[in-house]
């Protein structure tokens, strides 16, 4: 499925969604203005349950980059096309320094791009100097989401919140 489908679905769906003003009504009665809100919402999340049931496989990880032996770092997670068969350190030359960058053998980074994309490493992180000792990524979690999990990942990507897009370029 391309980008443009995906936007112009979630567009129809955002704009699906009118406000409403509550009316007062008799104490047995049911309010219109709810009800009109429940079906729009009702609408909305079949909206995204089909959009889900169509996408290619969409992995959820959680992982820690460890560069020293007590594991300071704070777990993340990060979403990928299809299933995520490995992470690791790779070495990374800049200049005469020697760099790690943790990456993942995946797809593709699910919010940077709109369909799957050939099998390669893709960046978890930005690089960082190569640790003295032993330095690991940790895979704390690895699932490929369900149609439910799918339908919430793109229902939280909906909302007019302000995302830091980083950079997932195939890593060489």
């Amino acid at each position: 499925m391309n980008k443009l489908l995906i936007f112009l679905a979630l567009g129809a769906i955002a704009s699906s969604c009118s406000s409403s003003t509550t009316i007062a009504n008799p104490p047995n009665s049911q309010p219109s203005a709810e009800l009109a809100q429940n079906s729009g919402t009702d609408q909305q999340e079949k909206q995204f349950q089909e959009l889900a049931q169509k996408l290619p496989p969409v992995s959820e990880i959680t992982w820690q980059m460890c560069l020293t032996a007590d594991c300071q770092s704070e777990p993340q997670k990060f979403h990928f096309w299809g299933e995520v068969k490995e992470v690791k350190l790779l070495e990374v030359k800049r200049g005469s320094s020697e760099n790690v960058q943790a990456a993942a053998l995946s797809q593709g980074c699910f919010e940077s791009y709109s369909q799957p994309q050939p099998e390669a490493w893709y960046p978890l992180s930005g690089i960082a100097k190569k640790p003295e000792g032993k330095g690991e990524v940790k895979l704390l979690s690895n699932e490929v989401l369900d149609v439910k999990e799918k339908a919430s990942l793109l229902r939280l990507q909906s909302l007019p919140v302000p995302r830091m897009s980083k950079p997932c370029a195939p890593l060489k």
